[in-house]
């Protein structure tokens, strides 16, 4: 028996009478969320995601005992120093209104306790002249526990019960990327 080969049916498209597309409210909608996740929650995963990936970075570097403390690890610790502040800075700016509405002021507390422990955590290695491994491990079950918390639950929630779709993402995100 031979192979049948699946054939994709094309759909026609609604065309604007100038020849260009037509964007629904819904297409125009869909551009803003990718499987339930809205724009602020996204980038701030994408944020996450750039931060674990300069601390895989640095624990290669750190893991070569005689390249210890060499300029580049020094950059690649500043960066990342640089990259937490910016980040938390941005979830208290964005995202601590919401959950303080939703969920009320300790949970905003709490993560603010974990980004002042997390932050103080990496500001002493870039003081430090050697690199012990527990610590590297603590920061790292640190992080790990924050992100985790922060897209399993916390991002999970906003965007389930539409929060963050209330006051626009447009809107939120202005100056976000910085």
């Amino acid at each position: 028996m031979g192979r049948r080969k699946n054939r994709v049916q094309s759909v026609p498209r609604r065309v604007h009478p100038h020849g260009h597309r037509q964007h629904s409210k819904n297409t125009v909608a869909a551009h803003l969320r990718v499987r339930g996740r809205s724009r602020l929650t996204m980038d701030l995963v994408h944020d996450h995601r750039l931060i674990v990936t300069d601390f895989e970075l640095l624990r290669v570097r750190f893991r070569e005992r005689e390249v210890n403390c060499d300029p580049h690890q020094a950059t690649l610790l500043n960066r990342l120093v640089q990259s937490l502040d910016e980040h938390f800075r941005k979830e208290e700016r964005l995202l601590f209104p919401l959950l303080r509405r939703s969920l009320g002021q300790s949970i905003c507390n709490e993560l603010s306790n974990e980004h002042l422990e997390i932050m103080s955590m990496a500001e002493k290695f870039s003081e430090q002249k050697a690199f012990p491994d527990e610590p590297l491990r603590l920061l790292e079950t640190l992080l790990q526990k924050h992100f985790a918390r922060e897209e399993n639950v916390l991002f999970w929630y906003l965007d389930v019960r539409g929060l963050t779709d209330r006051d626009s993402d447009s809107r939120l995100l202005v100056g976000c990327s910085g």
